[in-house]
């Protein structure tokens, strides 16, 4: 290094330097320029691909508003236009359009629901009760080292 110092010279190390400085500063130029560029094209695509999705999502709204719609008045005009045709002693048919709605009868499931007070509930539960960490394990068949960390979280909040 001492060596080339020398043959160089000091106008040469500044002109090295200086050519070195200018190469290192296009180059974090260029890559700034890359990176913004980058984010521009990724903020496109984010705007982009959401847009698309809310338009998807409100056609599919719109295509099963219309179909219900559709099924609604098809099964309006089947109910209002039910015509019923009774046999006339006179060998005549009478029409009879029936219009009465008929109430479907409602079976009423019973559904029992049942609660289990989760380990954490049982353990603090027992510990207000004024049984110890020992015994609290080894009623509910939970590790000690559990039982202490639940009551030590809970009294932490």
């Amino acid at each position: 290094m001492i060596l080339t110092v020398k043959r160089l010279g000091l106008e040469g190390i500044i002109l090295m330097t200086s050519f070195l400085f200018i190469v290192s500063f296009l180059l974090h130029i260029i890559a700034i320029y890359i990176i913004i560029q980058l984010y521009w094209q990724i903020q496109s695509l984010k705007n982009t691909d959401s847009s698309e999705i809310n338009d998807l999502l409100k056609s599919y709204v719109q295509e099963i508003k219309d179909e219900n719609k559709r099924l609604q008045n098809t099964l309006n005009e089947k109910a209002s236009n039910k015509e019923v045709s009774l046999p006339d002693s006179a060998g005549t048919k009478l029409d009879v359009t029936i219009e009465e709605e008929v109430p479907v009868p409602f079976k009423e499931d019973v559904v029992q629901d049942y609660v289990e007070a989760s380990l954490e509930s049982k353990v603090l539960g027992l510990y207000h009760q004024g049984l110890s960490v020992t015994e609290i394990a080894k009623k509910l068949d939970c590790g000690k080292t559990e039982a202490e960390l639940i009551i030590n979280l809970n009294r932490n909040m």
